[in-house]
């Protein structure tokens, strides 16, 4: 089993993620949903699985069956905005704070992906 993963771009067709997801959830043989709620894609005819966090990244799965797919899906998490606004926006008072200073309050937050990383910032 191995994964290929991209940056997701809606000027590459072959990168935008939400027209990939749009494209699948229509032929594909079947589905495994997360806890997160991170539909996988079983590709039809071919040995391969996709999924997107989002408009962040996509990712191919290959060669893996949908027993160890499901096993996986219960142990990885996507972080998506949703994932960070339910799970980590909470903590950013702890997160955001040194010895002087705290965050009291947090107005909007954004995601982004730069240098293949995941960037969230917090207003």
């Amino acid at each position: 089993m191995f994964v290929n993963y991209f940056r997701c771009k809606a000027s590459n067709p072959n990168q935008d993620c939400a027209s990939l997801t749009k494209k699948f959830s229509k032929s594909a043989e079947f589905t495994v949903t997360s806890a997160n709620g991170d539909v996988y894609y079983k590709l039809s005819e071919i040995d391969s699985w996709f999924v997107a966090n989002g408009s962040l990244y996509g990712y191919f799965i290959n060669g893996a069956t949908s027993d160890r797919i499901q096993e996986l899906t219960k142990y990885i998490v996507l972080p998506n905005k949703k994932y960070i606004s339910d799970k980590v926006m909470p903590f950013a008072p702890q997160l955001c704070s040194s010895i002087d200073h705290t965050m009291s309050m947090v107005d909007t937050f954004d995601v982004k992906t730069e240098n293949n990383a995941i960037i969230v910032s917090i207003m």
